[in-house]
């Protein structure tokens, strides 16, 4: 359990190194709902990506957004 959202990355990741390890499978796709907190936000200029979705595209997870 995580206290705080800004907690989430650090803790998928260690996650994501224990299932790949544990398992022998790597994670292909992450679902989020549309809530922002951790794929990023709209601007005028376009969608700015925060640092979870920046993560999951550089490790070549596909994300997934759930409807309202």
């Amino acid at each position: 359990m995580i206290k705080e959202k800004s907690e989430a990355l650090e803790n998928f990741k260690i996650f994501k190194i224990e299932v790949e390890k544990q398992l022998g499978k790597i994670i292909k796709v992450v679902r989020f709902d549309h809530g922002g907190k951790y794929y990023g936000k709209y601007g005028a200029t376009g969608q700015h990506m925060g640092p979870f979705t920046l993560y999951l595209q550089d490790c070549g997870i596909v994300l997934q957004y759930t409807l309202p």
